[in-house]
């Protein structure tokens, strides 16, 4: 399991979730297969879409070239 923080990008493709790093140029796309989970800092499930801006904590396994997110920590 790997971590990476940063923030949500304006366009969120289906089933994607694209996050800006701070330190990066470009952005990272993670695929979100299924619902997903998207908690905030205390673990509450969050139902709501995440808001481009905010800040995320993304937790997701390689599967090939594809980035599989297993949860989402909200931190704003």
């Amino acid at each position: 399991m790997t971590t990476q923080e940063g923030a949500a990008a304006i366009y969120q493709p289906l089933r994607t979730l694209v996050v800006r790093e701070e330190s990066s140029k470009s952005p990272d796309r993670y695929v979100l297969n299924g619902a997903g989970h998207v908690v905030d800092k205390t673990g509450k499930v969050i139902q709501t879409a995440i808001k481009p801006g905010a800040r995320v904590r993304v937790y997701y396994a390689h599967t090939g070239d594809l980035r599989m997110i297993d949860h989402v920590v909200l931190l704003d």
